[in-house]
């Protein structure tokens, strides 16, 4: 599997997604190493939430992919879309990326 194929499936609350937007940085933790954080940035915003969940869904990419990361590993991703708004800290997966990587 090529590495950058990799991305977060994040889910976010609709009512604190107003500032979502593509390319906005992302803070992730992986659950076996709590205590080396790594970046990200949003790649992909589904265009149809969830209407049951109310949720948003946002695609995050690494900016490099660790070394021995595995496909359904838990990880907490903090997005920050403005100064006056934070995205709630959720535990999300790992998976491999659409082969549609439109945005």
């Amino acid at each position: 599997m090529e590495p950058a194929s990799l991305w977060l499936r994040v889910r976010v609350d609709q009512g604190r997604a107003g500032g979502l937007a593509l390319g906005l940085p992302a803070a992730i933790v992986l659950r076996s190493h709590p205590a080396a954080p790594l970046r990200g940035k949003v790649v992909r915003l589904e265009p149809v939430s969830d209407s049951v969940t109310e949720e948003r869904i946002a695609m995050i990419a690494f900016e490099q992919v660790p070394q021995g990361l595995s496909i359904g590993e838990l990880a907490e991703v903090t997005l920050q879309p403005g100064t006056q708004r934070r995205a709630r800290m959720q535990w999300y997966c790992p998976m491999p990326a659409s082969s549609d990587r439109r945005t």
